[in-house]
């Protein structure tokens, strides 16, 4: 099980940007940093973005940052088995992915 999530983490992390530039051509990145997330108000989904951010250590991911959003919304959390959960999620509710293959 460790080899195949180290060889799964390896290919996500080296196919972020391309994966970006291919088939998100169309999507525009938010151009918002987590530090801004965090003036929103406190009951607001943008704080609540930005206190995951700064919780879990991550940075905005240009172009990707609805993902984010799913997982504060469901609650969802990070690791290897919870994102497998969230592309079964997705893919129920008809978002198709090139990572869901993977």
């Amino acid at each position: 099980m460790k080899i195949r999530l180290t060889i799964m983490l390896a290919l996500y992390n080296s196919s972020q940007k391309i994966y970006t530039e291919l088939f998100k051509q169309n999507k525009s990145a938010w151009k918002i940093s987590k530090e801004d997330f965090l003036k929103f108000p406190k009951d607001s989904l943008g704080y609540h973005i930005g206190i995951f951010y700064q919780v879990k250590g991550f940075d905005v991911i240009p172009k990707l940052e609805n993902h984010d959003v799913f997982h504060v919304i469901t609650e969802c959390g990070t690791e290897i088995q919870d994102e497998v959960a969230m592309q079964y999620l997705l893919l129920g509710n008809g978002k198709i992915s090139l990572y869901q293959f993977a």
